[in-house]
């Protein structure tokens, strides 16, 4: 009698480095959330420093360092390294590259939804521990100067969050833009920019040619950019004024920006609190506005 096939134990997933500060956001001390925000806006180039030029950066030491990696489970720093280093082939990936071939028989739906709200938390977890807050306020202080205008940028799927973060600025502030791609006609919304601007841009990797020529156009003319971002390796990156990086995890070939929406909404919550009566009066305003167009649904409407 033939025995029965032995089935196979499935590849366990190994964390990424993001997924890992995540999963231990709340058990860091101050010094190793300190260190983790420096990683999180460094990695995957942070990498490819030592131990020691790290703990420098952060004013600890390298035996720290390797302390810290060995608390989010890492065999050890070589092994933080190789994840970068794939990390760095990856980031020019298409979803072709990223899609699994055996996908169709593997997990089911159940499965993958539970791993994708898993990962989802994860993003959120490690999108908040890279942000310094004193670089938050900043930015926030930055949108309420009462000169320049601010510009809203994001392309493929970066512009469902600009369009999504515009809707809010709109409702803050009085002198907000949002551009969108439109080929020889871009140009032409950045003839008015000037030293007083800023531009928010928002990308994933793959990193779309044409919103790095928008960003050259702000900083040629001495207006700043503020990036939110997946990696430092974003050509944007360094001569960003404000800079978030964005956890993008995904249990697929497509990244996520849950943590970019997140964000989008926490620094429209941040600009309403630092606004306060001033903005219920244009809120009450906008009320008057959207009844007179019929914007929101009555009580009874579709009714037959």
């Amino acid at each position: 009698m033939t025995p029965p096939p032995v089935a196979r134990p499935k590849p366990r997933h190994e964390p990424t480095f993001r997924e890992r500060i995540g999963a231990h956001s709340l058990l860091l001390t101050q010094g190793e959330k300190d260190l983790a925000a420096l990683l999180l806006q460094s990695f995957p180039e942070v990498a490819f420093e030592s131990t020691a030029e790290i703990g420098r950066r952060v004013g600890v030491s390298a035996a720290t360092v390797t302390r810290f990696f060995a608390k989010l489970g890492y065999a050890g720093f070589h092994a933080f390294r190789a994840e970068a280093q794939g990390a760095v082939r990856s980031m020019q990936s298409s979803p072709v590259d990223r899609l699994n071939p055996k996908a169709g028989g593997g997990a089911s739906a159940a499965a993958t939804l539970k791993r994708g709200f898993e990962l989802e938390r994860g993003n959120l977890d490690a999108t908040l521990a890279g942000i310094r807050e004193s670089e938050w306020i900043a930015l926030a202080d930055r949108l309420l100067e009462p000169n320049g205008r601010i510009y809203v940028l994001g392309e493929r799927k970066g512009f469902a969050v600009a369009y999504y973060l515009y809707i809010h600025l709109n409702l803050c502030l009085p002198n907000v833009t949002l551009l969108n791609f439109q080929g020889a006609l871009t140009p032409d919304s950045l003839i008015r920019v000037s030293e007083d601007d800023l531009l928010i841009a928002i990308e994933g990797r793959r990193y779309v040619a044409s919103t790095r020529r928008v960003a050259r156009a702000f900083l040629r003319k001495g207006a700043e950019v503020a990036l939110w971002t997946d990696s430092p390796l974003s050509p944007i990156y360094k001569d960003a004024r404000f800079r978030v990086v964005l956890s993008t995890a995904s249990p697929g070939p497509f990244d996520s920006y849950a943590a970019a929406l997140a964000l989008s909404n926490a620094l429209a919550n941040l600009l309403a609190e630092k606004l306060g009566r001033s903005l219920a009066k244009t809120l009450q305003e906008g009320e008057a506005v959207w009844r007179e167009f019929h914007t929101f649904a009555q009580p009874g409407d579709g009714e037959e």
